[in-house]
């Protein structure tokens, strides 16, 4: 083929055996290590098959013949990037795709073309540069509508434009020829054709990922209807199911797509797949990851409350307890179901929820992110109810959320979560004991050292603080290490009110518990800063609470609130 570039008869047939050697031998993967690896030394190697497609450029067999051959070759990402070090093979696939455009004989060329290029645009963003100058979105786009009923163009012209569309350039430009409307029209007509609807999925995903611009075209009755179907087909394999759960949840994002993606049923049919996929893990984060953004949508609650739905999102969190992705998003389900309902969470309880909770704290102590949202959920769950307070602290609560203080010194977030919890259970005796045993107080006066600049946490761990002693005045010693942490906060954020109410109720606490904690007040010039606190025009919860201080510490002796 080298020695004989002009000889259309030596093109045609050296690319016929090359065709044959790469795909249908035996060797077929030796030989496509053995020609990607030709040239290196000054001798021919894949650029013959560019020469070739200039000399036979008008016989189309034989371009198919060599687009298929590039498509073969580009199959496996090595070779793509060999075939990437050179814009010959873009440039000379797409110089056929536009000189037998719309061509009905060249409907098999076409869709090896896209194949190749589909494949090519995988590597790198200088290839979707080239790519994007030589035409190939407009071909690509006006291909399926050129092309009647020819699903395995489609599926190539998909599978293209969902790589291409990685670029933001791209992504423009596709969405700018109506492509979300005519992908969703395929995905509607040819609902037979699983391959076609994986490629559909694959590139409306592409689209849809951070562009509100595609999400909201792609918001529809027809779009989320297919993939709702999808959802509902028991046949459908795992790599559809999770597919069209993850368009669901990018679509989610927005409260509209939320809402109209519920009215269509999609709650229900994420359920199912977690039930009849309950041990694919791929398919358990996809899904869950969708209720989440249902939930914080505040769409589908009540589906969500459901005993059927609890005791599958709760028998996936069990199921699938390995995976970080499963325990945080039905952690933050479970949190946002308490919160968005005017109902008690006994469907929650019951279904054993807090207990899986405190599981997921425990199996991924690592994760800062699981931590904060599992704490965020048991502090809704338990709040106003003994029975789900006890049932948490008998669960082994208590010695995982100090843990989550001692993983995570520099987390305000996780911390602000584990202190508001440890607030919630603290007023009894026997939670006080547990967290105290654990050594809670001096873990909580850690996280507010270590993180003076957050208001939220501040204001947590000085309640968690004020709770313990008053319980029992045997905490005051303890506790007293944070006094300088809540005086010198109250000095830096004289405005905050809500921490201030919380500083100054704390120091009352433990300056009538503990003469020791007195001096330390005063000795720390606590007076003057509760003085500050009355003169500067706060509400009378924060008068209140620095009056009362102010007249504790101006008792001598010991003495109660």
């Amino acid at each position: 083929m080298d020695m004989h570039k002009k000889s259309l008869g030596v093109q045609e047939w050296g690319i016929r055996a090359l065709y044959s050697q790469c795909l249908l031998s035996a060797n077929a993967e030796s030989n496509k290590i053995s020609l990607a690896s030709s040239g290196h030394d000054g001798g021919p190697g894949m650029d013959v098959i560019h020469r070739a497609m200039e000399t036979a450029k008008f016989d189309v067999v034989t371009i198919e013949l060599a687009c298929r051959l590039y498509w073969c070759l580009s199959s496996s990402e090595d070779i793509a990037k060999t075939l990437s070090t050179s814009t010959d093979p873009i440039y000379g696939i797409m110089n056929a795709v536009h000189l037998y455009r719309k061509r009905p004989e060249a409907a098999a060329m076409t869709e090896a073309a896209y194949g190749a290029l589909a494949n090519l645009a995988r590597i790198t963003d200088k290839n979707h540069g080239s790519l994007r100058d030589s035409g190939v979105i407009t071909a690509a786009m006006e291909s399926i509508g050129a092309f009647h009923y020819d699903e395995e163009l489609y599926v190539e012209a998909c599978a293209l434009l969902s790589n291409m569309a990685q670029n933001p350039a791209n992504k423009e430009e596709i969405l700018n020829f109506d492509a979300v409307s005519i992908i969703s029209r395929l995905m509607h007509h040819y609902s037979h054709n699983a391959t076609l609807q994986e490629e559909a999925l694959n590139a409306l995903l592409s689209l849809s990922a951070d562009s509100v611009r595609a999400k909201m075209s792609m918001i529809s009755e027809s779009t989320f209807g297919s993939v709702i179907r999808l959802l509902e087909d028991r046949k459908s394999p795992t790599t559809m199911q999770e597919l069209s759960c993850s368009l669901l949840c990018s679509l989610s994002v927005q409260k509209e797509g939320a809402d109209l993606a519920v009215s269509q049923g999609a709650v229900q049919a994420v359920l199912t797949v977690m039930k009849t996929s309950s041990g694919e893990r791929r398919v358990q984060e996809a899904a869950s990851m969708t209720l989440r953004n249902f939930a914080c949508q505040r769409a589908g609650i009540e589906q969500l409350l459901a005993i059927d739905a609890v005791q599958t999102l709760v028998g996936t969190m069990q199921g699938i307890s390995e995976s970080e992705t499963v325990q945080l998003n039905s952690c933050c389900i479970l949190w946002n179901l308490v919160e968005n309902s005017k109902k008690e969470p006994t469907t929650i309880a019951d279904a054993g929820g807090i207990e899986q909770v405190v599981r997921a704290m425990q199996a991924h102590m690592e994760s800062g992110e699981v931590l904060e949202m599992a704490c965020g959920a048991l502090w809704s769950l338990i709040d106003c109810s003994e029975d789900r307070k006890k049932s948490m602290v008998g669960s082994g609560a208590i010695d995982a959320v100090t843990c989550a203080l001692v993983m995570h010194p520099n987390e305000p977030h996780t911390l602000e979560k584990a202190c508001g919890l440890l607030a919630n259970i603290c007023t009894q005796s026997m939670m006080a004991e547990a967290i105290a045993d654990s050594q809670g107080i001096s873990m909580v006066v850690e996280a507010m050292r270590n993180n003076s600049s957050s208001l939220s946490l501040l204001e947590l761990g000085t309640l968690v603080l004020r709770n313990l002693v008053l319980v029992n005045p045997e905490y005051a010693l303890e506790a007293s290490n944070g006094i300088s942490t809540i005086i010198n906060a109250m000095k830096d954020n004289p405005e905050a009110v809500e921490f201030q109410t919380e500083a100054c109720n704390a120091l009352w606490a433990l300056a009538a518990q503990s003469e020791d904690c007195k001096s330390k007040i005063v000795a720390l010039d606590g007076v003057q800063i509760l003085m500050n606190a009355l003169e500067n025009n706060h509400p009378s919860e924060v008068q209140d609470a620095a009056r009362g201080a102010i007249n504790q510490l101006a008792r001598s002796g010991g003495g109660g609130l």
